[in-house]
């Protein structure tokens, strides 16, 4: 079973940092209190990844045109790094990625609103929850944005399950026309 709950913390001081928390709350406290965790390697773990085609977005201005004066912002996930700890009740997974937007060159934008998703994939391939989010990143100056985003995710463990049965995929929410942009861009379509 997969619950999720996010929340954020405050801004660092050294770059702009939206950090939501995805939490499950088990029921047995007793049980929580005296389960002894492992820390995993990549042999026992979720894998995670981007998921392919989704690691970039394009934001267009408003009205038809989708040449490059008409693109309002640009952006690609980058530096996903994951650790997890498991006992025989549950996986916690922490995730760490990067968002880097910029400008289109004829934009004047201040700030961008990025939505990106977490997806817990179980063994048969199947979508357990997608949880979907808004990263709010604002332009200081003409200089690239960098926002980090850092996650936490608990999976409960049925009997029997192992923890690498899992997958853990992270993209932008993207549309069906920005999805074709971006494989058109990177020539897979």
């Amino acid at each position: 079973m997969v619950r999720l709950r996010a929340f954020r913390r405050p801004e660092s001081r050294s770059r702009s940092r939206l950090t939501a928390h995805l939490v499950v709350f088990t029921v047995l406290v007793a049980v929580t209190a005296c389960e002894s965790f492992t820390s995993g390697t990549y042999l026992n773990c979720p894998m995670v990844a981007f998921l392919g085609g989704t690691e970039h977005i394009t934001q267009f201005k408003n009205g038809p045109g989708r040449g490059g004066t008409d693109i309002a912002v640009e952006a690609d996930m980058d530096n996903l790094d994951a650790t997890c700890r498991f006992s025989a009740e549950r996986v916690e997974l922490e995730l760490s990625f990067d968002i880097v937007a910029v400008r289109g060159r004829d934009s004047l934008v201040t700030g961008a609103e990025i939505p990106f998703f977490v997806a817990v994939i179980g063994a048969e391939g199947e979508v357990l929850v997608k949880t979907p989010f808004v990263a709010s990143i604002p332009f200081l100056g003409a200089s690239p944005a960098t926002w980090t985003e850092d996650l936490m995710q608990e999976i409960v463990l049925a009997e029997g399950q192992r923890p690498r049965s899992f997958e853990v995929l992270v993209g932008f929410q993207l549309s069906a026309e920005q999805l074709d942009f971006s494989l058109a861009r990177r020539g897979v379509r």
